[in-house]
């Protein structure tokens, strides 16, 4: 195998290459560069075919590719390229099915009004029919699916079947028979008397345990299901006190050791199936839909494509469409894929084939390493190259890493021998060095339990060495074990945030704000009212609501929304978009959804959750991979996963690889405690690393007086004393998105830093003395006057909006309204004598100031002599009398306040839709009756 130099001007550029590249050796850079050396060569953009694995990955390499021609672009073929980037041909490999199939359907008799599956009605109705009418007790167990329902929404488990994939699966009456035949004869009351007995040597767990006991008395397997088998972890190992009293009889002292080893994993495996056992219930269903309606799945793409290249006139097309084709992430190919590239480009001109055997984690999705392995034997040794250069990590870190790694332990089952390791080169000046004296890998010997606050610790220790909190990542499992270290990092004020690889019309909020619009247009359709209040937006009031999208706008119902979550935000930002470009009407969001489910998939929006908020990026070990950070916790690495087959432990060591790759700087590696010795089985992915090469304590000490490499034992939580402080408002401000949350919303409160210091002298009580000076200070109040003044400029009556709690106040507040309408202003007027027909009140604007959008309310707007001036009414109590009102008292007031902000703001955006000259802001404090000019 050869070393691949992408800038070497002796390169082989053209012909077939099997291109091995290691994670951080620059994979996409390589592709960058060979697409830009093709274009050179004369092959036009339309000509060279990219495929990925991954929505995400197509839509980097298109970024990425295009930044680099615009780099390098001073060349008149790269300008042409760019000027025809739009034709680029960057596809998943569905996308590219779906291409070829709809141009060149003629030649298969295929229907020329054929479309990929997005957001059929029909196919969500049939899913609420199956859930409802067609779940058999035989393929999956109302226990297993209460267990599924306790990690998912209905909602989301929809989801899930409709994007999930086929793959064999063991159905309940399978498992239970499995069960019935392992199980014992046990006698209820003794294996109480035992329970009681062995409780107190353990450390205590949540659980029904009784139920349990009589599930196993009465052999059924189903009420183990339903409590995870809780019993067998409460008696584990591992759960056991240090100090215990011996127990001098046991009715069944075999029985929890035996219940690990047979039971448990039968426990495990239905859990494990049910998600798969409801997948492939339901796929038949979808694909039967998904016909009717001329649509494919990625499944029935893939088998389209296979029969349509057995066709010569089909094949010969798209064969002389492409003559260079780069398929990346090689190593995710399945058998039918691989038959695809295989029969239409093995002969092709230019040929690529790239990935990393090493990273091959998807064989939950049929991806084949040996399909990999084939594939490079269809192609000659001498187009064989390897990236030898780790252009991510510290020079320590890659030292470190090929230490562990350089050695037969990437097992390939099937062929009876190993994937061979390559060390790498550093490429990059990067120090792995801390003021902690910890090692570019730092192994954390410890219980799971005690790992989350010790991340959480080491978090807050290293923040200020390190440039941001998104620094961070930290490498989980699964939802299960991401949501506990959520907990754990928002306890003591860490900002973290979950990411996630789904489409954003695949979410959630996406749907339940799709469900609320169609339920604003007509709130009086039962059926769609029933739909939202099962939802996140079920409390609200459907008619007010849209009274006040028809009255204010979008941006002010958003407001009146709770939270759902940062998928909702993303959503907004978009709707917000439409808005602005397209105006407001039902029937625009209705294309609005429309368009945003027929999306190109590669090009579709993602979840938010793939920000760049500042905060501790959480994964799960498969999303992270392609990804890098300075600091990593690969906490997953440690979760022990139920005994599976040869290939499923082989590919739990290449995710150990991947998530052992993924760091700059440092790496923190848990390791359970654990003896020497222990057989493969029900082990976490580092436990058979370790102990298939003897990799234990004491080895990894000797390494570490070789490699930059330490040692931590971790006995018990850490207590964090200090709880840090949320982020801060300027923090926050990386926000792309406008919130519809009060708490969040990008306006002059989220962005101002109000004082919330009250005077100190306390507010004089009436005594039957009822004036402007002592009207009750409040959130009520302030909307009491705001509300009056509104009325004032509508030349509506007003004293209907004064409440009974402030009858007492009617002929103060009078008095001063009659007051602020007289008082002269500084330009030689007063507001009396303004032409209603020149004002407006709550004048609502949304503005965008890249990358943010900013919305708000402005009380009152007005034109004098061809001059515009905006209005604020001010509620504020500086004093009990008008001599609290100073010129010093009021510009303090203004600044503790930051009103001066506020006013560049309505400013702005004013400058922005009038043509005209502004006079500048008024304040005025109505308390005092004063009034403050803004005029910059």
């Amino acid at each position: 195998m050869q070393r691949f130099d992408c800038l070497a001007k002796e390169l082989p550029l053209f012909g077939p290459h099997f291109l091995e590249a290691s994670a951080g050796t620059g994979k996409t850079f390589a592709i960058e560069q060979i697409f830009a050396r093709l274009l050179l060569s004369d092959i036009p953009i339309e000509e060279i075919l990219i495929v990925t694995f991954t929505r995400a990955a197509t839509r980097e390499l298109k970024f990425r590719v295009r930044s680099n021609l615009e780099k390098i672009g001073s060349n008149e073929k790269l300008a042409q390229a760019l000027r025809a980037f739009d034709r680029n041909q960057i596809y998943t490999i569905h996308g590219f099915c779906f291409r070829m199939l709809k141009e060149f359907a003629f030649e298969i008799e295929l229907p020329l009004s054929m479309k990929e599956a997005s957001g059929s009605k029909k196919l969500d109705a049939a899913l609420r029919d199956f859930f409802e009418m067609k779940l058999k007790p035989d393929i999956i167990s109302a226990e297993q699916l209460e267990v599924l329902l306790r990690s998912y929404s209905v909602e989301e488990l929809a989801q899930k079947l409709k994007k999930g994939e086929v793959r064999e699966a063991k159905t309940y009456v399978e498992l239970e028979a499995a069960f019935k035949q392992e199980m014992r004869d046990l006698d209820l009351d003794k294996l109480r008397a035992d329970f009681t007995a062995l409780k107190d040597s353990y450390r205590k767990k949540e659980g029904n345990f009784d139920a349990q006991l009589r599930a196993l008395a009465a052999k059924e397997f189903a009420p183990l299901i339903s409590e995870k088998g809780s019993i067998f972890s409460l008696f584990s190992p591992e759960n056991k006190k240090v100090r215990t009293k011996e127990i001098s009889h046991l009715y069944y002292p075999d029985l929890y050791d035996w219940g690990q080893t047979v039971l448990v994993p039968l426990i495990e495996s239905a859990l494990e199936e049910s998600l798969p056992a409801l997948i492939s219930a339901w796929k038949p269903i979808e694909k039967q839909i998904l016909l009717e309606e001329g649509a494919f799945g990625p499944d029935a793409l893939l088998e389209w494509m296979e029969e349509a290249i057995k066709k010569e006139t089909f094949r010969k097309k798209v064969q002389k469409k492409y003559r260079a084709v780069l398929i990346d992430e090689f190593q995710d190919t399945d058998p039918v894929q691989w038959n695809i590239f295989q029969t239409l480009f093995i002969n092709a001109e230019t040929l690529y084939l790239i990935g990393d055997p090493k990273q091959s984690i998807y064989r939950f999705r049929k991806a084949d390493l040996y399909t990999y392995l084939r594939a490079k034997e269809a192609i000659s040794p001498e187009g064989h190259f390897y990236l030898d250069t780790n252009f991510r990590s510290s020079k320590e870190l890659i030292g470190a890493l090929n230490r562990l790694f350089d050695r037969n332990w990437l097992e390939l089952p099937k062929e009876n021998k190993s994937l061979p390791y390559l060390p790498v080169r550093a490429g990059i000046d990067l120090s792995s060095q801390f003021p902690d004296e910890k090692g570019a890998i730092h192994c954390v010997i410890s219980e799971n339990e005690a790992l989350y606050s010790y991340v959480a610790r080491e978090i807050l220790h290293l923040k200020k060495h390190v440039a941001s909190f998104s620094s961070f990542a930290i490498l989980v499992k699964d939802r299960f074990q991401a949501a506990k270290m959520e907990e754990t990092l928002t306890a003591v004020g860490i900002p973290n945030i979950a990411r996630s690889h789904e489409l954003l019309t695949e979410s959630l909020a996406f749907v339940a704000i799709e469900e609320l619009f169609e339920a604003l247009e007509d709130p009086r359709n039962l059926g769609q009212a029933k739909k939202v209040a099962a939802g996140p937006f079920g409390a609200l009031d459907l008619f007010t609501l849209r009274e006040i999208l028809e009255q204010k706008g979008l941006a002010a119902m958003c407001a009146k929304l709770p939270n759902i979550g940062p998928e909702a935000h993303q959503v907004f930002e978009l709707l917000f978009e439409w808005e602005r470009k397209n105006g407001f009407s039902y029937q625009g969001i209705d294309r609005f959804f429309r368009a945003s489910r027929t999306m190109d998939p590669d090009a579709a929006e993602r979840l938010f959750k793939e920000s760049d908020l500042d905060a501790v990026q959480i994964m799960t070990m498969h999303v992270s991979k392609g990804l890098e950070f300075d600091i990593v916790f690969a906490l997953g690495v440690s979760e022990r996963t139920p005994p599976a087959d040869v290939e499923v432990e082989a590919e739990k060591e290449r995710l150990l690889y991947v998530a052992m790759t993924r760091a700059k700087r440092r790496l923190y590696l848990p390791i359970p405690i654990q003896k020497k010795g222990v057989a493969v089985g029900r082990l976490s992915p580092i436990e058979i690393f370790c102990n298939r090469l003897g990799l234990w304590e004491e080895e990894l000490e000797k390494m570490g007086l070789e490699v930059s490499l330490t040692i931590e034992r971790v006995v018990d939580p850490i207590v964090i004393e200090e709880k840090r402080e949320e982020i801060k408002n300027e923090e926050a401000l990386v926000l792309k998105i406008p919130s519809f949350s009060p708490s969040y919303l990008l306006s002059f409160t989220a962005l101002a830093q109000e004082s919330t210091q009250l005077s100190l002298e306390p507010m004089e009580e009436p005594n039957g003395i009822y004036t402007i000076h002592n009207l009750p200070r409040g959130a009520e109040t302030g909307i009491v006057i705001h509300s009056i003044f509104e009325r004032v400029f509508s030349k509506e009556p007003f004293l209907d909006l004064i409440p009974n709690s402030l009858l007492s106040w009617k002929e103060a507040i009078i008095n001063m309204v009659e007051t602020v309408l007289d008082l002269p202003l500084p330009m030689g007027f007063s507001l009396r004598d303004i032409d209603s027909k020149e004002a407006r009140t709550e004048v609502e604007f949304l503005f965008e100031t890249a990358p943010n959008y900013i919305m708000g309310f402005i009380d009152l707007i007005f034109v004098h002599q061809n001059t515009l001036y905006f209005v604020d009414w001010k509620t504020n109590w500086l004093g009990k009398d008008e001599a609290s009102y100073s010129p010093q008292n009021l510009e303090a007031s203004m600044k503790d306040h930051q009103y001066h902000l506020q006013a560049s703001i309505y400013r702005e955006a004013l400058s922005r839709s009038w043509p005209g000259a502004i006079g500048g802001g008024l304040y005025f404090f109505v308390r005092g009756a004063k009034v403050v000019l803004v005029e910059h």
